[in-house]
């Protein structure tokens, strides 16, 4: 089976998107439009204390330690650097009200390298009601203790995708 990969899930979220808007939340079915994907997805809800982790896929509860549905982000236990990392995407996400990709590298006992990218998806009323994050990894297994980590954010997950956004 091919490796799916943040760029098939970005293509997906674009087909979705109507002309220049943004994709409703009850449109976006991963398990339909790119099943390969949902082992390495997050749904957070937008809510006005934060964001509500909703789903997690099994690869991300992997190697994050396990699902922790239901729990505010803030409640997770999860090293600073790199919660601070997707709150801050998370944020710009729905201030940009368009997709953002960031680039992340870990030191553990060994270098883990992992891309995510951040879908925003509106209710009704055009609001950011969740953002779905494609969270694929490259190299390595996070296991001991996080020794560093840096985060590099692309406001334009289109762009460095080589598509143009939905008009």
């Amino acid at each position: 089976m091919a490796r799916i990969g943040w760029t098939d899930l970005l293509a997906y979220y674009r087909s979705l998107a109507g002309e220049g808007a943004l994709p409703m939340r009850d449109r976006f079915d991963p398990v339909v439009g790119v099943p390969r994907a949902v082992a390495h997805l997050t749904l957070y809800g937008v809510e006005p204390a934060g964001f509500r982790v909703r789903l997690v896929g099994s690869e991300v509860a992997r190697r994050g330690g396990g699902p922790q549905v239901g729990y505010m982000l803030d409640e997770i236990e999860l090293a600073s650097p790199i919660l601070d990392a997707v709150r801050d995407a998370l944020r710009r996400t729905i201030a940009g009200r368009k997709p953002v990709l960031v680039h992340y590298l870990a030191q553990y006992e060994e270098p883990v390298r992992w891309t995510s990218v951040y879908l925003p998806l509106i209710d009704a009323s055009g609001a950011v009601c969740s953002i779905v994050a494609g969270t694929f990894h490259e190299i390595g297994e996070p296991m001991g203790n996080l020794r560093s980590f840096r985060a590099d954010i692309d406001g334009d997950a289109f762009t460095a995708a080589g598509m143009s956004p939905p008009h």
